[in-house]
């Protein structure tokens, strides 16, 4: 088992794979999230947080959007930060830092960025009430955070249904709630919001499909490799891996196979008193 509820070395077979699939699905539909992003306040210019920047895939995307403003990352994985650092002077758009350090306490000055986004982190966080409280307080007042996240039940769809795939993803849920994270936070994210303190709270949603780039480009997302520590651990048989393999196999063979997920936004504003 693993000491946080993700670690990116030890979520998949390796590192590598681990930064394939996170940059495969960083570059998905970005178009739609960037659209979410701007309904729910997002504007150029702002002072942004990204909590949980990761390899800085997301974040290099992000700084397009605020080209005249600035953001920081904040990531508790060393490796992770290293590996952004390497990767976004090239690319990113807008002037990037980074900040080692944990959402649930950063370290951040108190009313310091006029936005926070959140990608695809609180389900990983044991502790959400205290992740949320956080953030309120490194707003300022009238600043505004977004959480994109899922719900694992309106994620990785995958047609053609094949009941070794679907138990994939079942498992992978199962192993995500056994690491201490929400596979079904998706579904609360706005009462989240709404008991952490913020207001003007509203949802949005970004659908993600596979005809944008290819079943191929989206198989990452359900390949059975990301199984592979269980096996290891003797925590899935053999067997019943094979038989995912070879299910996974016959969707990517299947001319009309496709991969849909819902990715959902709930923003919310700080109170201008707070």
């Amino acid at each position: 088992m693993t000491t946080r509820p993700y670690e990116a070395g030890q979520y998949h077979r390796d590192l590598p794979s681990e930064l394939k699939r996170l940059y495969r699905f960083a570059t998905l539909g970005f178009e739609k999230e960037a659209r979410a992003l701007a309904a729910l306040g997002l504007a150029d210019g702002m002072k942004v947080l990204e909590i949980g920047s990761g390899p800085g895939f997301f974040t290099e995307r992000l700084s397009t959007l605020v080209p005249n403003g600035s953001i920081t990352g904040l990531e508790i994985d060393p490796e992770l930060i290293k590996h952004a650092e390497e990767y976004l002077p090239s690319r990113a758009k807008s002037p990037v830092s980074f900040v080692q350090g944990s959402v649930l306490d950063t370290g951040l000055p108190d009313a310091s960025f006029d936005f926070a986004v959140t990608r695809l982190v609180l389900q990983h966080i044991p502790d959400q009430a205290k992740a949320l409280a956080e953030i309120l307080r490194v707003l300022r007042p009238g600043g505004r955070l977004v959480v994109v996240d899922v719900d694992y039940r309106a994620a990785n769809l995958v047609y053609p249904v094949k009941p070794a795939v679907e138990a994939i993803l079942e498992k992978t849920a199962m192993a995500h709630a056994l690491r201490g994270g929400d596979p079904y936070v998706g579904r609360r994210l706005f009462k989240l919001l709404e008991h952490a303190g913020f207001e003007d709270i509203d949802l949005e949603a970004a659908v993600l499909h596979s005809g944008v780039r290819g079943i191929e480009w989206c198989a990452t997302q359900f390949d059975p490799d990301r199984l592979q520590p269980f096996v290891e651990q003797g925590l899935l048989p053999e067997e019943e891996w094979q038989a995912v393999r070879d299910a996974v196999d016959a969707v990517l063979a299947d001319r009309e196979a496709f991969y849909l997920n819902v990715m959902l936004l709930a923003g919310g504003r700080k109170p201008s008193g707070a």
